[in-house]
């Protein structure tokens, strides 16, 4: 699955969303994260979970065809990745170092650059930082937006 993803061209990827525009069939075509893309690796196209519509259920699948719990699942495919770590190699490299040596015990404060992060073996850059500033500050505009509108 790493190496799949790791050819994910940067323009075709984004943590964001699992995929742009169709949701039906496994290839994806479009701008997604590291599971809208993945799901054309099923060797069981036809199982593949699906809600009524016919629209894949990408959270489902993924947690069948990977076999990871919640908190290893959000360490690899997170949308809070969005801010700190969109990027296919990112998503690759997590996933490497969870088979190779677990999940880190600070996975979350490196998913939101509290903390280096570990596959990187870098400090954490003045463009994380702001991304994550950016972070708190989208989720303080939205509590600010949720108050005005109970009103």
């Amino acid at each position: 699955m790493a190496d799949f993803i790791r050819k994910i061209p940067q323009e075709l990827f984004d943590m964001r969303i699992f995929r742009e525009g169709q949701l039906i069939t496994p290839k994806c075509n479009s701008a997604g994260c590291a599971v809208g893309h993945c799901t054309v690796l099923d060797p069981n196209p036809d199982g593949i979970p699906r809600f009524g519509d016919g629209e894949i259920n990408f959270v489902k699948w993924s947690e069948i065809f990977t076999s990871l719990n919640d908190y290893q699942w959000n360490w690899c495919f997170s949308w809070d990745w969005r801010l700190r770590d969109n990027t296919p190699e990112g998503a690759a490299l997590r996933i490497e170092w969870l088979l190779k040596k677990g999940l880190p015990r600070n996975w979350k404060s490196q998913m939101i650059g509290k903390a280096p992060l570990c596959y990187r073996n870098k400090n954490t850059t003045m463009r994380d930082t702001i991304a994550v500033c950016l972070f708190y500050l989208e989720c303080a505009i939205k509590a600010v937006i949720d108050t005005v509108l109970r009103r």
